[in-house]
C-alpha cells in the first residue's frame, strides 16, 4: 500500500539522505525551518501539502539540504545556520579527500 514517494524516500536513505521531520536526529527548530522553507521536501513529507497520497506519481521535491546529504552539492547555507545538518557519513563514490 506504499506510494511511489514513500519508496523514493526510503531509497534515498540508502544514498545518505536523512529524515527531515521531527525525530531524535534534529531539533524542532530544524524541522520547523524545513517545513516552512521546503514544505514539499521528500525527506520531510511523502504526500502533498494537503495530505493527499498519489498512487501513480511523486509530487515531492529534493531540497538543497537533501541534495547536500546525497553529495550532489558540496555546500548549502543551511549548515551554517544549523550545524547539526552537516553530513554524518561518507557519500558513495566520494573519496576521503572530497569529504567536508
Amino acid at each position: 500500500e506504499e506510494t511511489p514517494a514513500a519508496f523514493a524516500h526510503e531509497i534515498l536513505h540508502v544514498f545518505g539522505a536523512h529524515d527531515l521531520y521531527q525525530d531524535e536526529e534534529y531539533t524542532k527548530d530544524v524541522t520547523d525551518y524545513v517545513k516552512k522553507a521546503y514544505p514539499m521536501e521528500i525527506m520531510y513529507i511523502v504526500t502533498d501539502v494537503d495530505g493527499r497520497k498519489y498512487e501513480d506519481q511523486i509530487v515531492n521535491e529534493i531540497s538543497p539540504i537533501t541534495a547536500y546529504h546525497l553529495g550532489w552539492i558540496d555546500y548549502t547555507e543551511e549548515i551554517d545556520v544549523f550545524p547539526q545538518l552537516r553530513r554524518k557519513q561518507k557519500n558513495i563514490g566520494k573519496n576521503e579527500s572530497e569529504q567536508r
